[in-house]
């Protein structure tokens, strides 16, 4: 599930979180049930979708500690792959000075 909030915040953070995490971001007291409308039921006949198939829209509440830990997570995934990238070149560089014998 991908989560974008970007209407109050300060950048935006685009998080995707796992369904065992909805439930602290998610206040149930504002489910509503959303009924599909006739494009997306046409779109699902024929489908193995039951036609029953009910949409729930749920207001989303983040509390300051939780936008911390949120952050913190964004900060990390950011940075990881240049870290990883740095990591990798300094391994490739090390096997070639030890191969040449320029590390001597």
């Amino acid at each position: 599930m991908n989560f974008m909030w970007d209407a109050i915040l300060d950048p935006p953070i685009v998080v995707s979180i796992r369904r065992n995490q909805v439930e602290q971001y998610v206040s149930q007291s504002t489910a509503r049930a959303v009924p599909p409308t006739e494009s997306e039921a046409a779109a699902l006949d024929g489908s193995k979708v039951p036609e029953n198939r009910i949409r729930y829209q749920f207001d989303v509440e983040i509390s300051e500690p939780q936008l911390r830990a949120l952050r913190g997570e964004d900060r990390v995934t950011n940075v990881a792959p240049f870290v990883f990238g740095g990591l990798v070149i300094s391994g490739i560089a090390s096997v070639l000075l030890r191969l040449t014998g320029a590390a001597a």
